[in-house]
């Protein structure tokens, strides 16, 4: 529902039981507003949906005062473009960007997805920000960039901050991704069944920068995608599962070479091949509890 001239609401035909309700400015080109949750606090809201409150919607009744007070905010714009396989620069749909507060991916950011002509709008509070163009989670075979003043970098610590003004687009924060490879997998327990939910992760070394994330699937399968070709004096690019991202309680692993295999020990851990454009099968865990 859109609100009145006053200001004023009614959302009608909600399904009875909880439902959560928030602000969503962007739909009517409000940009400069910041989104909120309902929190159960009378005007308050909340950025973060998981403390979000539920609204406990009755049959045949109205349930008045879920208010919203709306910060103003200034956005961040740019466009996301990378390379084809004919060589060919491409705009990119459907790319997850986001902005935090910190460095290396800090607290709970702000996020967006790429429309059909590569572009996005973050729309944040006035501060300054790390820009992120996250392809892991949208399974694209392009590198994860962060912005960094100039070709960008897949190190979130040479990352640079962008200054966000209230009522203000800070423009120009494009983003030229390269093109990678992708690996995949199976997670399973010591008695060889499938694991689903396990969180496998890549990184740039043993405790090097994160390069992307997934969880497996009810197969216990998964893909990494946006793995970039290592530079000469870089290490390479390792592979581990992180039970306790999903709640579990599995002993986590890190890639050893052995299939299956696996280690604790990440000074022993081994780096995976990756090719531009193809995937780099069989990087699979066998879990104890």
């Amino acid at each position: 529902a859109q609100t009145n001239n006053d200001g004023e609401y009614t959302i009608p035909g909600l399904p009875t039981g909880p439902v959560y309700i928030s602000t969503h400015a962007s739909c009517q080109t409000q940009n400069y507003y910041i989104d909120e949750w309902w929190d159960g606090a009378d005007g308050e809201g909340i950025q973060d949906c998981n403390q979000a409150a539920p609204v406990t919607i009755v049959a045949g009744k109205d349930t008045p005062g879920i208010n919203f007070s709306l910060e103003q905010g200034g956005t961040i714009s740019g466009i996301v473009s990378g390379i084809d396989d004919n060589g060919d620069p491409v705009l990119i749909q459907n790319v997850d960007v986001a902005a935090f507060g910190e460095k290396c991916w800090g607290n709970l950011p702000v996020g967006a997805r790429t429309i059909g002509d590569g572009s996005y709008t973050l729309v944040v509070p006035a501060g300054d920000y790390y820009v992120v163009a996250q392809t892991s989670s949208s399974q694209i075979n392009y590198v994860t960039e962060w912005w960094n003043g100039g070709d960008g970098t897949s190190n979130c610590s040479q990352s640079e901050l962008v200054h966000v003004a209230v009522g203000v687009d800070t423009g120009g924060k494009d983003f030229a991704l390269q093109a990678g490879g992708s690996v995949s997998g199976t997670v399973a327990d010591s008695q060889g069944d499938p694991i689903p939910n396990m969180h496998v992760f890549a990184q740039s070394g043993c405790n090097g920068y994160w390069l992307g994330g997934i969880n497996t699937d009810e197969n216990g399968e998964y893909t990494l995608f946006g793995m970039p070709v290592p530079d000469e004096d870089e290490a390479g690019v390792y592979i581990a599962t992180c039970a306790n991202c999903s709640g579990l309680t599995y002993i986590d692993e890190r890639w050893d070479g052995a299939d299956g295999a696996g280690i604790q020990d990440c000074e022993k851990a081994a780096p995976v091949q990756i090719v531009v454009g193809k995937d780099t099968q069989g990087i699979n865990f066998s879990l104890a509890q």
